[in-house]
């Protein structure tokens, strides 16, 4: 990612010196490559500086010093992850520990006991309790975005010491937008992506310097979703079918291939979302820049 951005960063600047008198937006352009953050990864991407987030996000409190709201949105994203990732730990437990007294009261009575209940009703336990810490993680997930948000407004306008600086405000409050789980925000509305982006295109219809970056988006996403889906449809139905003997074999081989299917899928998901924020990333730029 930080190639890319660099990349674009060059033919960007050689662009403004050789197009603009004044160094106005150049300056500009400089201060929101140089300050405006991003967190890719776990790594926390600000400039050429990279910091790997720990799993307490302590590392990177300092970061949002300079932004109240930035800094309360920040604070309640940490406090959501740690009760989520705590929770996704005490399911994982309950679900090993529920999975170990049904088998083995499963395989000593050769039939369903009370103990075969017990150990059901704690993998009932575990799983409930792992789905909600997946909700706790995708709230803690949306403020961390929302902090950022503010952080990168607030540290962007405290280096503007013209009189700009309001209309650059307003500018960035109205028009730039940050992603969120299935969707991104913009002017204090929560908007979907669509299944294959559809719903954010109209975002980048008139920013030419995104397009290549948004394709690439698209099709990873297409490809990701395909396999995605076709990987799950095989799996339930092989999973489905397993006790009838006579196509057993060949259900084991739908198995085999459409589980593959569902992880390269999803990774083709996540590569997706890489150059979506890469996208947003300059999109973010040229709107701010736009009329500066």
């Amino acid at each position: 990612m930080n190639k890319l951005i660099g990349i674009y960063f060059l033919l960007t600047t050689n662009l403004l010196f050789a197009q603009q008198d004044s160094t106005d937006v150049l300056d500009l352009n400089k201060i929101y490559y140089k300050n405006y953050a991003i967190v890719d990864n776990g790594i926390w991407k600000e400039g050429t500086n990279n910091t790997k987030i720990r799993y307490n996000f302590k590392n990177i409190e300092d970061k949002f010093e300079g932004s109240s709201e930035g800094k309360y949105f920040f604070k309640t994203g940490q406090r959501q992850a740690l009760t989520g990732i705590k929770m996704t730990l005490g399911g994982l437990g309950l679900n090993i520990a529920g999975a170990s007294i049904f088998v083995s009261t499963l395989v000593k009575n050769n039939k369903f006991t009370p103990g075969t209940g017990i150990g059901a009703a704690i993998i009932l336990g575990g799983t409930v309790l792992s789905i909600a810490s997946f909700d706790k993680l995708i709230k803690a997930n949306n403020n961390f975005e929302k902090a950022l948000w503010y952080r990168n407004r607030d540290t962007f306008l405290g280096l503007i010491n013209d009189d700009s600086k309001e209309k650059l405000k307003e500018n960035y409050e109205k028009n730039t937008i940050y992603l969120i789980n299935n969707g991104y925000v913009k002017n204090g509305q929560s908007r979907k992506l669509g299944v294959l982006g559809n719903k954010i295109k109209a975002e980048f219809e008139n920013i030419e310097t995104t397009n290549e970056i948004f394709k690439n988006f698209k099709s990873y996403k297409k490809i990701g979703f395909a396999l995605k889906t076709l990987g799950t449809t095989g799996t339930i139905s092989s999973l489905l079918l397993l006790k009838n003997q006579h196509i057993r074999n060949s259900q084991y081989k739908i198995f085999i291939i459409s589980y593959p299917a569902i992880l390269i899928g999803n990774l083709l998901i996540k590569k997706s979302l890489d150059y979506l924020k890469i996208a947003v990333f300059i999109r973010n730029k040229e709107i701010i820049t736009k009329n500066y």
